[in-house]
């Protein structure tokens, strides 16, 4: 089945996305990935009626101007003891100390005279209840506080902490691992030889697959020959649910990515699409595992990541989430492209309107440092007017 269309290729990747499951980890393991169940708060926040900054505590109907009562010591935060305070008395009290039993008032330290064994108020306004956080003033113990399908961030780790929450039940990345061919390629930092360009492609995905709290679990380069190649792959479905590989994936004397995947048993699912830039585009499975075979071309591997590898990545990882979603804005200008192909442009989307960006031929770069979009033009598209709506994935 050869060159098939953009739509096809879809409807073949979300057919073959696998049924979610579900893993429990350790907090901070768990950062990038999505909660598999809702989340009810175990205990009150806060846990205990307490000062919401340093003064004194006191018995409201005691707050009169001017006038002195018993200075009875002091309570700092982290005293488990449970203080009773009897009229006419006053508790020093620092932020997050535990109210006394029977105060019901905090008292700002800058509105009282304290002297070693009395206090005398100053003429300020205060009300009953000031500056005192209640128990479960934030939280409620059984209270709902975080959906399914919410990402795992930094904020979400600290608010969970603060239950008391060591681990949670998410659903499972997939393990993802890069195989990158090329002799021309070297790593960067090292000097470049007649003939040879510095290797980008790994670095984009691992920056990529990154941007979606995925850590690669290998990169490995073969050399363009055919045992080399199949030796990578073999290991790299090893160790993974998905292998990315780039360059080595047309029908050149030292391209050996297809060849090698059938020696592996891999299953061919597709294999060219009707698309600019990354027609020599390939995606197989073996078992339970995945193989996208990508040009080695990077603005062909950037597109096609954010058009088919990051679609079945993000709804791996998020069942309830849709396979892939298009935005919509109005294009700012015309553009022409020749017919026959679905083309990817890079564009930036500003104001809800779309601004094409020049260097759009696929070995140039240039234009993924400026955009935030890529624009999906149709294949029987020739010639957009401005004022067209155009769907685009922003990137």
């Amino acid at each position: 089945m050869d060159f098939i269309t953009v739509k096809q290729a879809f409807e073949i990747i979300e057919s073959q996305i696998p049924k979610p499951t579900k893993i429990v980890l350790p907090l901070l393991e768990a950062k990038g990935s999505f909660l598999a169940t809702d989340i009810l708060a175990p205990i009150d926040v806060p846990t205990f009626d307490n000062a919401a900054m340093d003064g004194f505590a006191i018995k409201w109907n005691d707050w009169n101007e001017n006038k002195s009562i018993k200075n009875a010591g002091f309570i700092k935060a982290g005293d488990t003891k449970n203080y009773l305070l009897s009229d006419q008395e006053a508790l020093k009290i620092f932020t997050g100390a535990p109210i006394p039993q029977g105060a019901d008032t905090v008292v700002m330290k800058e509105w009282i005279i304290e002297n070693e064994e009395t206090l005398r108020f100053l003429e300020k306004p205060i009300k009953k209840g000031d500056h005192i956080r209640l128990k479960g003033s934030q939280t409620e113990k059984g209270q709902l506080i975080l959906t399914r399908d919410t990402q795992i961030n930094s904020g979400v780790i600290s608010f969970l902490s603060t239950f008391g929450i060591t681990h949670v039940e998410v659903y499972q990345k997939p393990k993802i691992s890069l195989v990158i061919s090329g002799d021309e390629l070297v790593p960067q930092g090292e000097p470049l030889q007649f003939g040879q360009i510095y290797e980008s492609n790994g670095i984009t995905l691992t920056s990529l697959l990154g941007d979606l709290g995925i850590k690669v679990e290998m990169i490995l380069f073969p050399k363009d020959d055919f045992n080399a190649t199949k030796n990578c792959i073999d290991q790299a479905l090893t160790y993974s649910d998905i292998v990315l590989v780039t360059g080595g994936i047309s029908v050149g004397d030292f391209d050996f990515v297809q060849s090698a995947l059938e020696a592996l048993s891999v299953e061919k699912l597709f294999y060219k699409l009707q698309q600019k830039p990354g027609k020599p585009m390939y995606f197989g499975k073996k078992n339970n595992q995945f193989v996208f075979a990508l040009p080695g071309n990077p603005a062909a591997v950037f597109s096609c990541f954010h058009a088919y590898v990051k679609p079945i990545v993000a709804k791996w990882m998020q069942p309830q989430k849709s396979f892939l979603k298009f935005s919509q804005a109005i294009a700012a200008e015309s553009y022409r492209k020749k017919s026959g192909l679905t083309h990817w442009v890079k564009a930036i989307v500003k104001d809800q309107k779309i601004h094409f960006l020049s260097g759009q031929e696929s070995y140039k770069m240039d234009a993924f440092a400026q955009a935030n979009a890529l624009v999906c033009l149709p294949s029987e598209i020739e010639f957009v007017e401005g004022g067209t709506t155009l769907d685009f994935l922003y990137i």
